[in-house]
């Protein structure tokens, strides 16, 4: 049986499933020619897409979600 890419603990699943239902919703800036950079998810499209999907996340989990946007962020960002 094939290793899955990452190991998610179980505390963190209903985070991140809250951003993968959200993460198209980017607040964007251009960088010129470079491109675009990544400022972070525009939170009133966050709290609309969590109303359609009837997604609810607990203060910790908010947090986990968070984080997990400041990790794509970077990433995103990376040159």
């Amino acid at each position: 049986m094939a290793r899955p890419a990452f190991e998610l603990w179980e505390a963190h699943a209903p985070a991140l499933d809250a951003f993968q239902k959200v993460c198209g919703q980017w607040r964007t800036v251009p960088k010129g020619i470079a491109g675009t950079r990544y400022i972070g998810l525009d939170y009133a499209a966050v709290e609309a897409g969590f109303r359609l999907a009837s997604v609810t996340l607990t203060t910790d989990e908010w947090d986990d979600f968070r984080w997990i946007e400041a990790g794509a962020a970077q990433e995103l960002n990376r040159d």
